[in-house]
């Protein structure tokens, strides 16, 4: 079923009126006036920079769906290139979760168009128009992100970090749209372009026919990782020291674990990477032994900031300077 809303995107191919004499007069040779304008399928205006930005590479995006769960991404005729209108395939379409398709700031929050009033207690009410509630964020390095026709007021606002996974609102049909669902957009130096998520292009590329494919969301959000220490213990074994990550702290795990006939020798205490706070990026973590055998876990969130000392062992672990070295990954 094709859902309604939010009016097409202009085609660039039509023609231009000049109603007087003196418009007819500049363009006519006088005066040259380059613009570049992007229009989305709301009545928010986009507008470039007037040159092309040069976007970073594409983030790893992916479904703005709960995690496991599979919805119809579909368009229809007069959509507009690349937009998507996202439904379940099962189960109640009023009020699922919408989330961030990947971590960046809000940029927009809040009412394109008007409302209209069409609920899941009056899903016939009258239609609104535009996008009614709606999201866009930013990604940085020319990336950007949309999300129309939310239920109620998004639960994010402008200028909020937000992370991969996080809920921005609730499926709905506000605005111009005829029954709930999802509109979803991505944007490149602000253009629309195909939705990847995954690393999968979505297939959503026209708007010349009425077509769907399903996909299954792995936006799972980021596991923190779990630091570890590992000794030498010079018979031919290796003791594990492993931690986790309460977001704020490690906290020491009692388990040890003793590997077979390997061992790693004169590896130092290391530098080692990893989401240790849940936020969706690398950290930088450096494990320290102090003279008394003490060793000593220092933060750096997103690998640039200092985020102070999380963790000081309170036993002596018996490790030489050399001997220790930490380990980032998922358990």
């Amino acid at each position: 079923m094709a859902l309604m809303h939010a009016g097409r995107t202009p085609k660039t191919n039509l023609p231009l009126r000049l109603s007087t004499p003196l418009a007819r007069k500049l363009v006519g040779g006088l005066l040259t006036i380059v613009f570049a304008v992007v229009l989305t399928p709301v009545g928010e205006v986009m507008r470039g920079s007037g040159s092309a930005q040069a976007a970073g590479p594409r983030p790893l995006f992916q479904l703005p769906i709960s995690c496991g769960e599979t919805w119809e991404l579909s368009t229809y005729v007069g959509h507009d290139y690349f937009d998507i209108d996202m439904r379940p395939i099962s189960g109640t379409k009023w009020g699922r979760p919408i989330l961030a398709s990947y971590g960046g700031t809000v940029a927009a929050s809040g009412i394109d168009g008007t409302l209209g009033d069409r609920t899941p207690e009056n899903p016939n009410g009258p239609m609104g128009t535009d996008g009614g509630y709606y999201v866009r964020i930013d990604h940085g390095n020319g990336w950007q992100t949309r999300y129309l026709h939310m239920l109620e007021p998004p639960m994010v606002g402008v200028g909020q970090r937000v992370e991969i996974g996080q809920q921005l609102g609730k499926v709905g049909s506000t605005g111009r749209s005829s029954g709930p669902h999802l509109h979803y957009e991505q944007l490149r130096d602000w253009a629309k372009t195909e939705s990847y998520f995954d690393g999968v292009p979505s297939g959503i590329t026209h708007d010349h026919s009425d077509y769907s494919v399903t996909r299954t969301s792995r936006n799972c959000g980021s596991r923190p990782a779990a630091p570890a220490v590992m000794r030498d213990d010079s018979d031919g074994t290796m003791t594990i020291w492993k931690w986790e990550s309460t977001g704020s702290a490690f906290v020491l795990d009692s388990s040890r674990y003793e590997s077979g006939p390997w061992s790693i020798d004169q590896v130092g205490d290391r530098f080692a990477a990893g989401d240790v706070n849940g936020d969706g990026y690398d950290d930088v973590v450096a494990a320290y032994q102090n003279a008394e055998g003490k060793l000593d876990f220092h933060v750096w969130s997103k690998g640039r900031t200092y985020d102070g000392k999380w963790y000081t062992s309170s036993g002596l672990f018996g490790l030489d300077p050399v001997a220790g070295r930490l380990v980032i990954g998922a358990w």
